[in-house]
């Protein structure tokens, strides 16, 4: 179908035509999630471990771009106020790989995490 001298030239002209459509792609933003590299496990309050209560917090937080937890909000809790403090402080404590769209670091908003209290699952939290 096509001349011999034509095929070396036609791969060239694909190649040079596949590298410009992938380096424009990467040259326009590119979006990536957010990602969580570094977490605390919240310390099981005493009391709580002495009565053998067990619950659970869940938290709405915001994490500005270069990954800083804030804005830590209590939505709801079970038992009410028992792990709110220890779950608000090993939050605080995470870091994130901030969002990035567009190209560029992104706050996001209105995050939401729910904690679990066990009490068979307390030794592990000990270990951060």
């Amino acid at each position: 179908m096509f001349h011999q001298s034509a095929r070396p030239r036609l791969r060239r002209r694909l190649c040079a035509f596949l590298v410009a459509t992938l380096l424009a792609g990467c040259m326009g933003g590119y979006n990536r999630p957010m990602q969580l590299v570094e977490d605390a496990g919240p310390l099981y309050p005493e009391a709580a471990r002495a009565e053998g209560i067990e619950g659970w917090v869940r938290l709405r937080y915001d994490i500005t771009s270069d990954g800083q937890v804030e804005n830590i909000r209590v939505l709801e809790s079970s038992p009410p106020g028992v792990f709110d403090a220890a779950a608000t402080t090993a939050v605080a404590q995470w870091r994130y790989r901030a969002a990035v769209i567009d190209g560029a670091p992104s706050a996001v908003s209105g995050v939401v995490s729910t904690l679990r209290f066990e009490l068979g699952a307390a030794e592990r939290y000990e270990g951060y």
